[in-house]
């Protein structure tokens, strides 16, 4: 190469970078904007309504007899006659004949017993009358020191014992006689029956299953956080005038009942650590009040129990609350973290305690990335 070609590489790896870099550093520095922000979130809230409110809990249980029994025949023999009510699902009120039993052998021990008390009677008396004449004839004879044999008081008082034996064998005669009618010892509905008319029966053997139509209970599992919201009875104790609504679907369609807590259970379920507070709803067959629906055995029933009023709590809607039961509160266009303490959760809402004022703007979207002291703006939407 010659070496004025060099000389001119030379020069032109020498000039074009001084060029380049004469070009970068005469361009004009964009001028710097302080007013430029991050966009603010925009999300939806409610606002705090502090008004006093009263919790409501609802708990599930199924509806149960308050009183149930198996009627027994206390005698033997022949099944002569049943009530026309005499089936499953039929009415009885407290007395009505249910069965009779054929009763011709008892009145015939009843009249044997009479005849036996009747001889037991003249004995007692023949007895007396003699023991008198021995009396008389030693008091005659100036032996003022006769013994209990010659003044027969050992055998007036075995008269004296066979008399009152005869008046129990009338009386028990009496009571089995009475037995063969056998009634109803309360207002009921016969579950099941378990004989028929013709049918030779044992005495201690079960006729019927009945249930009482005067009440039915719910038994509802409580936790300690809804017994805190109630003002229960202590347990064991009767209940007090706590109402229930009783809610359930029976024909299809939804139907209520008024009830009253009756008596808190004994003991806590080991497993779910609850007590069982039990629901008294009256007249469930619509017994007396007819107009009513007929709430029936074996139900499964939601119990709605008005709680005490609390001043300070909130509802808000379930997703206000967030993990940890934290609620998201605009202060100041500032995002801030408040604690709450979870009274209830339904399908109203969480009902809570927090430190929240009237009017205040609670956050009810979600925000994965929710830092306290972050601006945001509120958009109306629950």
């Amino acid at each position: 190469m010659k070496p004025k070609s060099i000389i001119l590489l030379i020069l032109l790896f020498i000039v074009t970078p001084a060029l380049f870099i004469a070009l970068v550093m005469g361009k004009p520095v964009p001028e710097q904007r302080d007013d430029i922000k991050a966009p603010v979130p925009l999300v939806e809230v409610v606002t705090v309504s502090t008004e006093p409110r009263a919790a409501t809990i609802i708990a599930q249980g199924t509806v149960q007899p308050s009183k149930k029994i198996d009627v027994i025949s206390r005698v033997s023999g022949q099944i002569l006659a049943v009530s026309d009510h005499f089936d499953a699902g039929g009415f009885f009120s407290s007395g009505d004949m249910m069965i009779q039993i054929e009763k011709s052998d008892y009145e015939l021990a009843l009249v044997r017993a009479q005849s036996r008390l009747s001889e037991a009677q003249r004995a007692v008396a023949q007895e007396r009358g003699q023991a008198r004449q021995a009396q008389r004839e030693w008091r005659d004879l100036g032996d003022d020191d006769a013994n209990a044999l010659a003044l027969r008081k050992p055998q007036l008082e075995a008269a004296e014992a066979a008399l009152r034996a005869a008046q129990g064998e009338v009386e028990q005669a009496q009571l089995d006689l009475e037995r063969t009618t056998i009634i109803v010892p309360f207002n009921a509905v016969i579950a099941d029956k378990k004989v028929e008319v013709g049918q030779f029966i044992s005495a201690g053997q079960p006729v019927a299953h009945i249930y009482s139509t005067e009440s039915v209970e719910v038994r509802v599992p409580l936790t300690d956080r809804q017994v805190r919201l109630v003002n229960l009875p202590m347990i064991g104790d009767r209940g007090g005038n706590i109402e229930a609504e009783v809610r359930g679907v029976f024909g299809g369609v939804e139907h209520a009942w008024t009830g009253q807590i009756r008596r808190i259970e004994a003991s806590i379920n080991v497993a779910s650590q609850t007590v069982f507070a039990v629901v008294e709803v009256e007249d469930p067959y619509s017994v007396v009040d007819e107009g009513k629906t007929p709430l029936p055995v074996g139900l499964f029933v939601e119990a709605h129990i008005q709680g005490s009023v609390i001043d300070n709590a909130v509802l808000l809607p379930r997703e206000a609350l967030k993990p940890g039961n934290v609620i998201y509160v605009i202060r100041d266009g500032k995002l801030e973290f408040v604690e709450a303490q979870l009274l209830q959760s339904n399908s109203d809402g969480a009902l809570v305690i927090a430190q929240l004022n009237e009017g205040e703007q609670v956050i009810t979207a979600q925000m994965p990335y929710a830092v306290p002291g972050m601006d945001i703006a509120a958009r109306e939407g629950f």
